[in-house]
């Protein structure tokens, strides 16, 4: 086989396609962008997958984009019904403060210890990130803000990803725990982000929350802390915010989801 090759009507790319295809070789897959991780440009380079074309992305971040069949395909490979849970809680209440992984967890383990329930919650985070590697994205696809532990939906990126876990998990109505418990993500949120706006230096682990038949009850570690009534004030606030109603107890300060209230 011969071909001649004009260097000046040819591009680059052209001859080199010519090149390929007379010597019987597969063309290269294209260059993967700067922004994606080496796990992610090995993948592509490997199987030829080049990501989301500029078209379909719905959502871009620092290390790499996602389309909205990423979007779906991942909620579809969630590897399990606490993963499809978390995500529930998770893309519920897209933008900012976003959702803290002490909500998060708490939320999902309202029987453990904040400690422990933490600990679980990260196995969790553990196999959606996977999930999403298996995938082409580099983590859950949400903002993390190392600084809170917060987690940031984008609003598109939630529309999507809740759409899915309608249709892929219809039976996930926050298996572990009840409404008010799910309801408690966001006041728990605001809370923290409070006192973190107010530079009050309290240790997540510090917060216990417990949850009652009615609502939940927050209170400090240490009984005698200087912070324990800044971080009761905080927690009031918030959830007298979201319609709960709030009763200073020796075990701490019980809060009672709005289904909960007698009416007067």
């Amino acid at each position: 086989m011969k071909f001649t090759i004009d260097t000046e009507a040819d591009g680059y790319e052209q001859a080199l396609r010519a090149v390929q295809a007379a010597y019987g070789r597969p063309p290269a897959p294209p260059e993967p962008p700067p922004n994606i991780t080496a796990r992610e440009a090995v993948r592509r380079q490997r199987t030829g997958d080049t990501g989301p074309a500029e078209a379909d992305v719905i959502w871009r971040h620092e290390r790499g984009a996602w389309s909205e069949d990423m979007l779906r395909r991942w909620v579809d490979s969630l590897p399990d019904e606490d993963c499809a849970a978390v995500a529930k809680l998770m893309f519920a209440t897209p933008g900012r403060p976003g959702t803290t992984v002490t909500a998060l967890a708490t939320a999902h383990f309202p029987e453990l210890g904040l400690r422990e329930a933490r600990h679980a919650f990260g196995s969790i985070s553990r196999r959606m990130n996977y999930a999403a590697r298996q995938i082409g994205g580099p983590h859950t696809p949400c903002v993390r803000v190392e600084a809170t532990g917060a987690r940031i939906a984008d609003p598109a990126v939630a529309a999507i990803v809740m759409d899915q876990l309608a249709k892929t998990w219809p039976k996930i109505a926050f298996a572990h725990f009840s409404d008010f418990v799910a309801a408690a993500v966001a006041p728990i949120t605001a809370a923290l982000a409070a006192l973190g706006e107010a530079r009050i230096n309290v240790r997540t682990e510090d917060v216990l929350i417990s949850y009652t038949s009615r609502g939940c009850t927050v209170r400090v570690a240490e009984h005698r802390a200087a912070h324990r009534s800044a971080v009761e004030r905080a927690f009031r606030a918030a959830f007298t915010a979201a319609g709960w109603g709030t009763e200073d107890q020796t075990s701490g300060l019980a809060l009672q989801h709005p289904s909960a209230l007698t009416p007067t």
